[in-house]
C-alpha cells in the first residue's frame, strides 16, 4: 500500500512543531527561573541592604536619643577626621556594585531617586548639624534654664538636670513627644511646666529651630517615599524589566 505524501508531511510537520513547543516551554521555564533567582539576588544582596541604609540615613535627620542631646554631641560629629557625608557612596556601602547598577533597568526612576539622597546627605547633613550646635547652645546658656537646672540637680540627680534644656530643645524642633517619654513625662509633672512651654516657644522661632525642622521636612519627603517603594518590592513575587542576567537564546520570550 502506497504511502500517502499529506500524511508523511502531516507527521514531519507534527513532529517539528512538537520539537520547537518544547523547547519554546523549556526556554521559558529556565528563563523564568533565571529571572526569579535574580530578582531573589537582588532582594537579599541590593533590596534588603539598600532599604536598611535608607533607614539608616533617614534616622539621622529625624531621630534624637533624648539621653545624648547635647550641644558636644553634635560638635564631635562636625569635628571628627572622618565625617560620614564626606565622601558618601550609597552605592559603597551596599557592597554588592554590580547588583547595584542593574537596579536602574528594573526599577524605573530609582537610582536617580538614590543619587538625590546621596546629594541631600553631603549638602544638608553639616548644615543640620551646625544648627543642632546652635540651638542647643544657646539653650544650654540660657539663664532661666540654668536656674531650673540647678533646683533640679538639689532635687533630683544630674540626669534630670538636663531635662529642661532637652524639653525646650524638643519643643522647639516640633519633636514627637512618643520620642522623648522620659523627658516629656519629667515635664507634665514639673510644676515650671508653662515656663518651660513659654520658652519652648520663643526658640522655635528661632532661626537655627526654624532650619532644623525643615531639614527634617525635607528628609521625610525625600527619604520615606524611597523606603516604602523598597519595602513594596520586597513583597513583590515578579521582577520587572529585563537586563543581561536574565535574557535567554529568544530574548523575546
Amino acid at each position: 500500500m502506497p504511502l500517502d505524501p499529506n500524511a508523511i508531511v502531516g507527521t514531519i510537520l507534527g513532529g517539528l512543531i512538537s520539537g520547537v513547543i518544547g523547547i519554546l516551554l523549556e526556554h521559558i521555564r529556565v528563563k523564568n527561573e533565571a529571572r526569579m533567582k535574580h530578582f531573589r539576588d537582588l532582594k537579599e544582596s541590593c533590596i534588603n541592604p539598600l532599604k536598611g541604609e535608607l533607614t539608616f540615613i533617614f534616622s539621622k535627620f529625624k531621630r534624637f536619643d533624648e539621653d545624648v542631646v547635647a550641644s558636644v554631641t553634635y560638635e564631635e560629629m562636625l569635628r571628627r577626621e572622618i565625617k560620614l557625608w564626606e565622601d558618601y557612596s550609597i552605592k559603597g556601602r551596599i557592597g554588592n556594585p554590580v547588583l547595584f547598577d542593574d537596579l536602574g533597568r528594573h526599577f524605573k526612576g530609582l537610582p536617580e531617586k538614590l543619587r538625590e539622597i546621596e546629594t541631600f546627605l553631603k549638602e544638608k547633613y553639616p548644615e543640620f548639624l551646625e544648627n543642632l550646635v546652635e540651638l542647643l547652645k544657646t539653650v544650654e546658656h540660657d539663664e532661666r534654664l540654668i536656674e531650673l537646672s540647678g533646683a533640679e540637680t538639689a532635687a533630683v540627680t544630674s540626669q534630670v538636670s538636663e531635662y529642661p534644656f532637652r524639653a525646650v530643645f524638643f519643643l522647639a524642633i516640633e519633636y514627637d513627644k512618643l520620642s522623648w517619654p522620659n523627658v516629656y513625662g519629667w515635664l507634665v509633672r514639673s510644676e515650671n511646666k508653662s515656663l518651660i512651654y513659654k520658652i519652648g516657644e520663643e526658640y522655635r522661632n528661632s532661626k537655627p529651630a526654624i532650619e532644623i525642622r525643615d531639614i527634617m521636612r525635607e528628609a521625610e519627603h525625600l527619604i520615606r517615599p524611597c523606603i516604602e517603594r523598597l519595602d513594596r518590592i520586597l513583597h513583590k513575587t515578579k521582577l520587572e524589566g529585563s537586563c543581561e542576567y536574565v535574557s535567554g537564546l529568544l530574548p523575546w520570550l
